[in-house]
């Protein structure tokens, strides 16, 4: 996929059995690579919420010159991310409000924010590999997240669900050459995450740089 613009559209509801599914996909095919793709000023929402399954909003990987900017993307387990060992050339995610609004009693059961201390959130900013070298960084920048608590196993997530940190890298990743700018994280668990889960995962070259984080930790105080 080559010079493809998705602009001004209203993106919603995934399923699918045999693994995590998503909205939108902008990325190459195999080991192939994608170039100048873009998806901006659009709201990609309402991921069907599967016991042991992390069905995405947005997914990108293997691409060269991706940019998601200005979108409103909601109610997934994982907001907008990529996958383990795969390259991103020169990659932007600017600009974008990704959040969740559907909380549980950590047993199954929905309820209000306020009263709910777990969610169906993998991870809102679900970064799982970054860019190639100093030249290439994969950019998440001015983006407003909010509302990643605990996942509730009973109802979503794949694995052992999340602790809420909203932006962080998954299991398995290679989360370097990544610079995390001007963010503004509330209302989560924890800001940033940077995992190496097993021996080959690497975790460097990663930057955070004037963002802000409040109303973390202690969702209802």
């Amino acid at each position: 996929s080559a010079h493809i613009i998705i602009n001004r559209v209203l993106a919603e509801n995934i399923s699918g059995t045999g693994g995590d599914n998503w909205i939108v996909r902008l990325a190459g095919t195999g080991a192939s690579s994608a170039t100048d793709l873009v998806l901006q000023n659009s709201v990609v929402r309402g991921c069907t919420i599967t016991v042991g399954r992390s069905h995405r909003a947005v997914y990108f990987y293997n691409a060269t010159n991706v940019y998601i900017v200005n979108n409103e993307v909601y109610d997934c387990p994982k907001g907008i991310g990529n996958n383990f060992v795969t390259f991103n050339y020169n990659n932007v995610i600017e600009n974008n409000d990704v959040y969740n609004t559907l909380f549980t009693d950590c047993a199954g059961n929905y309820v209000s924010e306020s009263s709910g201390n777990c969610s169906i959130v993998k991870g809102l900013m679900a970064m799982s590999a970054g860019g190639v070298d100093a030249s290439n960084l994969l950019k998440v920048i001015h983006n407003r997240v909010w509302g990643e608590k605990y996942c509730d196993t009973n109802v979503s997530c794949s694995g052992g669900g999340s602790t809420g940190i909203a932006m962080g890298g998954g299991a398995n990743g290679d989360t370097v050459y990544l610079e995390y700018l001007n963010n503004i994280v509330t209302d989560s668990g924890g800001a940033f995450e940077f995992t190496t889960l097993s021996a080959p995962d690497v975790n460097n070259h990663a930057s955070v740089i004037g963002n802000i984080g409040y109303r973390l930790l202690d969702w209802n105080t």
